[in-house]
């Protein structure tokens, strides 16, 4: 009977160890940096189904600290009072460094989407140009997700290492239950959906303008390349693009090609002051609206997309020297 009671008694112990064991491994010790002196408090937030905050903390002398449990990996953000966030990373047992702008160090998913996010591509062929480098790093990211599809660090790696929405859609249907449920993903995938119907190799879908009832198939699918530019004057980032889309049209007008802007959610007026002002000379299209475009899947501007001769879109979301190098390909330098 004593030898009975003994081997209860060991039998609960051995679980009382365990689960002490077991809750030391669930604990985390957040440290980190903060470089902004008018921010002084900061909040920790999981961001699973839903936003829970979690914890927060005093930042003295540019740093803080906080301390808690957590069952399973989650993804996380630490923000400020303004809801902006100054980190992006997975809360997972053990201790998790931040530093200013980008690093999370410690923990097994953290430091492999750190290792992901900065030492990788460093590693990439340098004679390989940009195109070839971010697809060699895309390929390394999805391999990667499909090995973590179920947890945490595929939900980091697909919000933040691919940027066509039609990859983010197709990865999105292949994820596990907290993938599918990160309400960021739930909002957009509707967005990514409507990008995916009208990606390249699609053809165009038509927009009609309530302003004068133009229409984009009036110049689109007509025998030429249409450079299509949505665009407003209220918005920084349109209006610098606009000198790489003057420059396209002197130099492709006379080759076949016709440059568009479709002006989005504007006042006609500001719109015309700001083509007097940057001396655009090719057509517009007033009075197009934000949820005209969302059927393009565009939830910003400028957005610049390449039709063919007979609608097909060619390519899209174009900037910069993107524009020269899509068309250098067609018309040659």
């Amino acid at each position: 009977m004593v030898k009975g009671h003994k081997q209860i008694i060991f039998t609960i112990l051995l679980a009382f160890v365990a689960t002490a064991s077991q809750a030391q491994e669930n604990n985390y010790t957040i440290k980190g940096t903060v470089d902004n002196p008018d921010v002084t408090v900061v909040y920790l937030e999981q961001q699973v189904k839903g936003y829970e905050t979690l914890d927060s903390a005093i930042v003295t002398n540019g740093e803080f600290t906080m301390k808690g449990k957590v069952d399973k990996p989650v993804p996380a953000v630490i923000i400020n009072k303004y809801r902006n966030v100054l980190y992006m990373f997975i809360l997972e047992p053990g201790d998790i460094t931040l530093k200013y702008p980008f690093s999370a160090v410690g923990g097994t998913l953290n430091d492999s989407l750190t290792y992901l996010a900065t030492e990788y591509p460093r590693s990439i062929d340098s004679t390989l140009d940009d195109e070839a480098r971010s697809k060699r790093f895309e390929q390394y990211a999805e391999a990667m997700y499909l090995r973590h599809k179920d947890d945490a660090l595929g939900l980091r790696i697909l919000d933040m290492c691919f940027a066509s929405p039609t990859d983010k859609l197709r990865l999105y249907n292949m994820g596990g239950l907290m993938i599918k449920e990160y309400p960021s993903f739930v909002s957009s995938k509707e967005t990514w959906a409507k990008y995916e119907a009208t990606s390249e190799g699609k053809k165009m879908l038509d927009i009609q303008s309530a302003f004068d009832g133009k229409r984009l198939s009036d110049y689109v699918g007509k025998g030429k390349y249409v450079l299509a530019d949505f665009w407003a004057s209220w918005c920084p980032p349109c209006r610098e693009e606009l000198p790489n889309i003057v420059a396209a049209h002197e130099k492709y007008k006379e080759r076949g090609l016709q440059v568009l802007g479709l002006i989005v959610n504007d006042d006609k007026e500001d719109a015309d002051k700001a083509i007097e002002q940057m001396g655009i000379p090719y057509p517009q299209i007033f009075g197009i609206t934000f949820e005209q475009i969302a059927s393009y899947g565009i939830n910003g501007i400028p957005h610049i997309i390449l039709f063919s001769p007979d609608g097909t879109i060619l390519k899209r979301g174009l900037r910069g020297d993107d524009i020269e190098r899509a068309l250098a390909k067609i018309f040659g330098e």
